[in-house]
């Protein structure tokens, strides 16, 4: 009994290897991309290298793609190829060309690959062998920066507020904003304001409190400095310019920017209106009495 329990188990450990030798008598033995990172609507290059590691040269062998639950699509190609054979030991490589869809989001995408062949001097093919192959698609936010409409008076404390827009197909996460030191200007409080999200096709503000100098010029190329992370939740630190456009006050009156309240002459109008009448009164009171008093005499 024991003799037969050792040749069961030696007919099984045999099975055992042989389907494993099947298993892996043909493998993906590397897989790169041109480029490695994919932008909304780039074309790529996924190349892949099948490698024969079985006893035996295998032909017709055939790789396909499975796009239909992935933003990519065949460019210029088709999503299977067919290599003519591989001989015992070696290895080929296959190219496909493909393009993301043009609003696919951000992320990593595993498509399947599905390859089958035959071994040559045979007629029935294997059964195929499937495995999986990833993309990265890197939709990368632009953002611009720029100024409300404001008027920054020198020598006075000024509300300035900075607007924020994302134009890119990437969302901006954890975004923050901070004004870096410039001559001419004093923030007053804190220079750094914490944003949050700004989603692609979307925009924000932050203020800031600043004093501007006397001595500042017209205008004042501002530092800001922009960190966020991106859809690969990579940290992102971004240096922009910003151009201020500071007036004194009588500059500001003069090109109309800010109006002078008309309140202060109304009520010196009235106020001259009713001092010349109260004096009209007085003079005519003098006046009478003057005149009472010739009579009597």
């Amino acid at each position: 009994m024991k003799k037969i329990a050792i040749i069961a188990a030696m007919i099984a450990l045999i099975f055992v290897v042989q389907s494993i030798s099947l298993a892996s008598a043909v493998t993906i033995s590397g897989v790169t991309s041109t480029p490695d990172e994919v932008e909304p609507g780039e074309k790529v290059t996924l190349n892949i290298e099948v490698e024969n590691t079985l006893e035996d040269d295998i032909e017709k062998v055939i790789v396909s793609l499975d796009l239909k639950d992935v933003p990519f699509s065949p460019y210029q190609s088709s999503s299977e190829k067919s290599i003519d054979e591989i001989d015992e030991g070696d290895e080929e490589k296959i190219s496909f060309k493909l393009i993301a869809d043009p609003e696919s989001a951000s992320g990593i995408y595993k498509i399947p690959v599905t390859i089958s062949y035959i071994i040559k001097g045979e007629t029935e093919r294997e059964d195929p062998i499937e495995g999986l192959v990833s993309l990265i698609i890197k939709a990368s936010p632009e953002l611009q920066i720029g100024i409300e409409d404001s008027v920054l008076l020198k020598g006075q404390n000024n509300e300035l507020s900075v607007r924020i827009t994302n134009s890119g197909l990437g969302d901006a996460r954890l975004l923050s904003i901070r004004i870096n030191p410039v001559s001419g200007i004093n923030v007053l409080g804190q220079n750094s304001v914490y944003i949050g999200d700004i989603d692609s096709d979307d925009f924000d503000t932050a203020d800031f409190s600043v004093f501007i100098k006397e001595s500042a010029p017209n205008n004042i190329n501002l530092p800001v400095e922009i960190g966020y992370r991106n859809s690969q939740n990579e940290l992102v630190t971004e240096n922009k310019i910003v151009i201020l456009r500071s007036y004194s006050l009588q500059e500001a009156i003069q090109l109309g920017l800010i109006q002078t309240s008309k309140a202060g002459i109304y009520i010196g109008v009235i106020v001259a209106v009713i001092v010349l009448f109260i004096i009209y009164r007085i003079i005519r009171g003098r006046i009478r009495a003057r005149r009472r008093e010739n009579a009597r005499r």
